[in-house]
């Protein structure tokens, strides 16, 4: 009789830069929504197991697609992990759904399903060979971003514009991130689209004054991106030589912003 394929162990993700794009929006959606809830915290592993799942279907789905051999039992243990995943994010999420504050939910499904929506069409870019293109990267990460104003209205706040402008925080992050990390790569094969870089983040410092002028963000998420845009104009004029020292800079920058971040919208819950 044949075995069936082993499990072994779970297939996760090694860059540091992914898990901060998923951690940090829910962390500044808790922040935002004045204390965790039941609905809330159980969006935290939902999401979580959704990420992984995703990690674990991409790179046998196109394998598969594409007809590339692949080493013995590896389709068949990614496809396995993408199971569990993917039912654990299911339980997590229906739990999550029938812990909503009364009145929360059907707002709590339809931003569930936009953040569902966004991630799929990145993924169907990926299949389509232009995961790497700017609008899927955009894409992608817009749906991460969205996981904020999700874990807001679960716990019971309403889709506001200040619900919205806490993903848009999120969404600014990364957005810089992907533009210094272009940048610095384009600036180490010479070329001048490094320039690029730093006119993204003038657009980018344009388009948070206005996010505050019209009550979208509170001032302390402002302050949250100075070590953002400051590790910017390090790092152009003063390049990491290596990968490693890039990944080092960016963990540190990641939790000045989060925690600046964090203070200013717990500031603003406490203050309502």
């Amino acid at each position: 009789m044949s075995r069936g394929p082993a499990l072994g162990p779970p297939p996760l993700p090694g860059e540091h830069g992914a898990w901060a794009m998923l951690l940090i929006p829910l962390v500044l959606g808790l922040a935002a929504a004045g204390g965790p809830g039941a609905a809330s915290l159980l969006l935290v592993p939902a999401l979580t197991f959704l990420f992984l799942s995703r990690y674990a279907a991409l790179p046998a789905a196109i394998r598969l697609l594409e007809g590339k051999p692949a080493p013995p039992g590896f389709v068949a243990r990614r496809l396995l992990w993408t199971a569990v995943y993917l039912g654990a994010s299911l339980a997590c999420l229906v739990a999550a759904l029938l812990s909503t504050p009364p009145g929360a939910f059907a707002v709590t499904l339809r931003v569930a399903a936009a953040t569902t929506l966004l991630g799929a069409a990145q993924t169907a870019l990926v299949f389509a060979g232009r995961g790497r293109s700017l609008g899927a990267e955009l894409l992608g990460m817009a749906g991460l971003a969205s996981a904020a104003p999700l874990v807001i209205v679960a716990s019971g706040g309403p889709l506001d514009a200040q619900a919205l402008g806490v993903g848009m925080v999120a969404l600014g992050y990364f957005v810089s991130t992907l533009a210094f990390v272009r940048a610095w790569r384009a600036r180490a094969r010479g070329s001048a689209v490094a320039g690029a870089g730093l006119a993204a983040h003038l657009v980018l410092a344009a388009l948070l004054v206005v996010l505050w002028r019209e009550g979208f963000i509170p001032a302390g998420a402002l302050a949250a991106f100075v070590p953002v845009f400051a590790r910017t104009a390090w790092g152009l004029r003063s390049p990491p030589q290596t990968i490693r020292t890039l990944g080092w800079r960016e963990a540190a920058v990641a939790l000045a912003f989060t925690g600046i971040a964090v203070a200013a919208f717990l500031g603003r819950a406490g203050g309502e």
